[in-house]
């Protein structure tokens, strides 16, 4: 997209969808699949897209994880993009595991000031 000084910036658009794959495909048909699914979006969001020179895109696959079954709690546990499916997108596995380790610093504290023991307290945590 170019904007009115002249300087230009990339769009990224992420598109999800069950057994839907996002195709490497050449720069001028990249904008078609994003396109079709946003048939219903208000129209300045679409002109975003429709803005958006070719051959400033991007694509890259991304793929999801099955949901796991959970475990027994044990003594070691998993926090942030380690635990969470995340996509590689604006720091969200960071995030997460900024939420996550205050999380698990509140559990801790119930078991350092003897309200939890330590297995509890992850359980509390993990679930």
């Amino acid at each position: 997209m170019v904007s009115n000084d002249g300087s230009s910036s990339s769009v990224a658009v992420l598109v999800y969808g069950r057994n839907d794959r996002f195709q490497f495909l050449a720069c001028a048909f990249i904008l078609a699949r994003p396109l079709s699914l946003t048939t219903d979006w208000h129209p300045t969001l679409r002109g975003l897209i429709e803005a958006t020179p070719a051959e400033t895109i991007n694509a890259f696959e991304v793929k999801s994880a099955e949901r796991v079954a959970p475990w027994p709690t044990g003594k070691v546990t998993l926090l942030g993009d380690a635990l969470h499916n995340m996509t590689p997108y604006r720091g969200m596995g960071a995030n997460m595991a900024l939420l996550d380790a205050d999380s698990l610093r509140i559990a801790l504290l119930k078991v350092h000031r003897g309200e939890s023991d330590l297995i509890s307290a992850l359980h509390s945590y993990e679930y």
